[in-house]
This record gives C-alpha cells, sequence and structure tokens, in this order.
C-alpha cells in the first residue's frame, strides 16, 4: 500500500526515460562494432533479407532501430556479406565435417518429424476438403459465404491459384459487403497486386470492426511504402503506433483485477446466462459462482468479465493446490461471451467476494 502510489507514478516515467537509452545503447554497440572492425564489416554482419529489412521503419515499441536506422548511424549503405574464398565449412572444418554434418542433420529430423507429420496430414485434409467444394460449387450447389471464404482460401494455399482465389473473394465480397473479414481478406489480395482499390476496403474493415485497425494500417502503411508514397507512409505508420499503445493500455486494463476497480451488472440474456450455469455447475469443487462486468475505460464497447468463485470445504494445507485445479477445470471446460477474468474469492482475496456478495444479480451459481 505504501509502495503502490509511487510505482503507479514512477514506472512509466521510467519507461520513457530509459527506452531512448535503450536505443542508444544499439547504436553505441554498432559503432563499437565498426571500430574494432570496419563500418564496412559492421554493415554486412547485420544485414540479411535486404529489401524486406530495408523496408521496415521504427516505431515507439521498438528498443532496437530499424535496420535503415542502423545503418544510416554508421553512414553505411546495406550490402550482403558474402564469405571469403576458402572461409566455407569445406576449409573450416576439415575432416570433421561429414561427421558434424551427419549429427546435424540427425537432430533436425528428430525435431521437425512430428511436425512434419501434422502438416503432412493437414494438406491432406485440405485437399480432400478442396475436392469436396470444388465438386459442390461444380455443380451449381450454393455454397454457404464460410464456405466459400474456406474454397478461396484453399484454392490459394492448397492448388497456387492465386488468381482464383481473389476471384473467388470478389465473389464474397459481393454477397456480404460488410463483412470487415472478407474485406480485409480481399483488400490484402489486392495491395499485394500494388491495386489501389484495396484501400478503401481496408478502410471500411477498419469502420465496421475496430479491432482490425491493426492488421489494415500495417497493410496499408507497406503498401504505401512501396510504391514510394513517403506522406501516407507516415500517416499510417502514425496511426498504427497509435493504436498500438491504445490496446497495450487496453489489455493492461483486461489483465488485472483490483478492488478500487468498478463492477457493473453482467448484462448477460437469460439464454447465455444459463448456458454458463450449466456449464460452471459442473466444475467439482465449485460451491458459489459470481459473475460481473468490470468497468474499463479503454475500448469501453468490449466487455471484460470477471469470475468470482469459492471452493467447498477442503483442508487449508489443499486449498491452494485446489484451487488451481478448479481455474485450470473452468479454463478448459467453460466458455464465456467475452473477454473474463477468473479470481479465487476465499483466502486472502475474500474481500473481493465481500463485494460481489453485496452487488444484485452478482451470484449466478
Amino acid at each position: 500500500m505504501l509502495f503502490r502510489p509511487f510505482l503507479r507514478w514512477y514506472t512509466p516515467w521510467f519507461n520513457a526515460y530509459s527506452f531512448p537509452l535503450a536505443r542508444a545503447n544499439e547504436y553505441e554497440a554498432d559503432a563499437t562494432s565498426a571500430r574494432l572492425a570496419s563500418p564496412g564489416a559492421a554493415a554486412g554482419a547485420m544485414t540479411a533479407w535486404l529489401t524486406r529489412a530495408m523496408a521496415r521503419t521504427t516505431t515507439v515499441a521498438d528498443t532496437h532501430p530499424s535496420l535503415a536506422d542502423r545503418l544510416g548511424a554508421l553512414d553505411e549503405q546495406p550490402r550482403i556479406a558474402v564469405p571469403a574464398a576458402g572461409a566455407g565449412a569445406d576449409g573450416l572444418l576439415g575432416a570433421s565435417r561429414e561427421r558434424i554434418e551427419q549429427a546435424l542433420d540427425e537432430q533436425w529430423r528428430n525435431r521437425v518429424a512430428p511436425s512434419w507429420q501434422e502438416k503432412h496430414a493437414a494438406v491432406q485434409q485440405g485437399r480432400q476438403r478442396l475436392a469436396e467444394l470444388d465438386a459442390r460449387h461444380a455443380s451449381g450447389a450454393e455454397l454457404s459465404p464460410q464456405e466459400v471464404y474456406e474454397h478461396a482460401c484453399l484454392i490459394e494455399s492448397h492448388r497456387d491459384d492465386a488468381d482464383a482465389a481473389l476471384a473467388r473473394f470478389r465473389e464474397l465480397h459481393a454477397r456480404v459487403p460488410d463483412d470487415p473479414v472478407v474485406l480485409y481478406e480481399l483488400g490484402v489480395r489486392l495491395l499485394a497486386r500494388d491495386d489501389d482499390s484495396g484501400c478503401a476496403l481496408l478502410e471500411r474493415a477498419m469502420q465496421i470492426d475496430e479491432n482490425a485497425t491493426l492488421s489494415c494500417c500495417r497493410a496499408l502503411r507497406d503498401f504505401h511504402w512501396r510504391n514510394g508514397r513517403e506522406e501516407d507512409t507516415h500517416a499510417w505508420n502514425a496511426r498504427l503506433e497509435e493504436r498500438a499503445v491504445h490496446e497495450g493500455a487496453a489489455a493492461k486494463e483486461r489483465n488485472e483485477v483490483r478492488l478500487d476497480d468498478r463492477f457493473e451488472h453482467h448484462d448477460l440474456d437469460e439464454q447465455a446466462l444459463a448456458k454458463l450455469q450449466r456449464q460452471l455447475r459442473t466444475v467439482e469443487g465449485l460451491r458459489k459462482a459470481y459473475f460481473v462486468r468490470k468497468s474499463v475505460s479503454h475500448m469501453p464497447a468490449r466487455p471484460c468479465y470477471v469470475l468470482g468463485f469459492t471452493i467447498g470445504g477442503f483442508l487449508r494445507r489443499h486449498r491452494e493446490r485446489r484451487v488451481a485445479e478448479v481455474v485450470r477445470t473452468i479454463q478448459s471446460g467453460v466458455s464465456f461471451v467475452g473477454e473474463t477474468l477468473i479470481i479465487s474469492v476465499d483466502g486472502a482475496n475474500y474481500r473481493f467476494g465481500r463485494k460481489f456478495r453485496w452487488m444484485r444479480g452478482s451470484r449466478i451459481v
């Protein structure tokens, strides 16, 4: 209680002042590399996947500057560092090369085999599903919007036919013109072809669903950067950074529950409440359950709920373990209508239980 107000005041200031130092430290590290070797050697060491790396810009979330900024600080141009003649594995490892290769190959095979098997099974299932949708589409049967979306994605991923997939996305957009997912998927594919018409689709997607803002802003920024539109690039990058800060604040607000938080009635309709109650009654060991809505200042239209629960009469020394088991059971077996924080209101958290008890309609089990 004594330190919490100070830390809440001090931590943001500390982060704000130390962030430039962290970024400056990276520049100092590069400068040291240049002094010990040469600016050219330092530039070559940090340069890879050149075009994509140079297109990336430094944002307010980066302690490491972008490659373009780091090379600019060294006054060097990007270059690919190619090993000198005789500096390859054949010359450096000598007779040990074959043994090392075999050992590394075996480690690699053991590590990737399970994921390759999963990938193989997924590809086979995808091909089978694509054949089914192809047949239904060819027969003239009307696919649902979800099936058209799935068909377009499978055509793109399993048949590698971008044109046919784009045509299916256009058809889907004509059927559901205001679906934000369809707007985004069609928009990014058009922008990948440097088709400006994708811009309007992404802007519309953000208007309908604010949760699409980050991905849409990123796609628009990259599109304008590729096409040399510096002013538009900076404008979309600024909006991207602003949204990232906003979502970060919203995530922090939704990751904790404090006694000084404000709580409201959960506002679930009868059907959703009944379903939640049925699921909670199957949780072994759960005695009481309170369900409330937390008041949030960031993204208030996106609800944040709190489920407080108590457990049955177990011995004190087993209580923590039992609480953890109940939490795991709730997380795996109960579906919630929105973001929900789960807390025990027993023991040290008894004041939450007392607060929830006095709220009308909060107890649901």
